[in-house]
């Protein structure tokens, strides 16, 4: 009779989920790590990406190699739609994924705290879609402030409200100033 290891899936490339597979990469077992992106985003500097001191590229590394040192380790780029607990499958944009032991480390969301509007005309600062699209909107505005001349217009294009006080709004207002 032979051993089949177990398998371990880890549900997102976040710093729990490569946090797990650090801890889990040299016991004896078979670990999958699945995210919809191929890259790891340092979300701390995320904000700076969206005010223009970094380009995208430098928080984004690229999950394979990071992994390529970890034994027993792979990953598998796909959007997990759903997970049956009950028969343990993983079930993927691609393909449905057995597991025997499952980590769920999908991060966080975004939360507008209540304030009317906030949802439909901010920018989230989660990914790095989220940054390079603020970004632009930043830029674009500033852009646009060099040459109006309608001083009232200049001064909309030129002011941001941050919602959210927390370490990301506190960096990005900084950044701004």
């Amino acid at each position: 009779m032979s051993y089949q290891k177990p398998k371990i899936v880890i549900i997102g490339a976040g710093f729990a989920g490569l946090i797990a597979v650090k801890n889990l990469a040299r016991v004896n077992a078979e670990v999958l790590l699945i995210d919809r992106n191929n890259y790891h985003t340092f979300v701390p500097l995320l904000y700076q990406v969206a005010t223009g001191f970094i380009p995208p590229e430098s928080v984004a590394y690229p999950l394979r190699k990071l992994l390529r040192h970890a034994p027993n380790t792979s990953f598998f780029k796909a959007e997990v739609l759903e997970i049956d607990f009950t028969a343990k499958i993983v079930k993927t944009d691609q393909t449905n994924i057995y597991y025997d032991y499952l980590v769920i480390a999908t991060g966080s969301q975004t939360k507008f705290l209540g304030v009317d509007g906030a949802p439909k005309y901010t920018y989230p600062l989660q990914t790095l879609d989220d940054a390079v699209a603020l970004r632009y909107r930043i830029l674009s505005n500033c852009e646009q402030a060099i040459s109006c001349t309608d001083e009232e217009r200049r001064k909309q294009l030129l002011t941001f409200t941050i919602v959210g006080g927390g370490a990301t709004g506190v960096e990005l207002a900084g950044a701004l100033i």
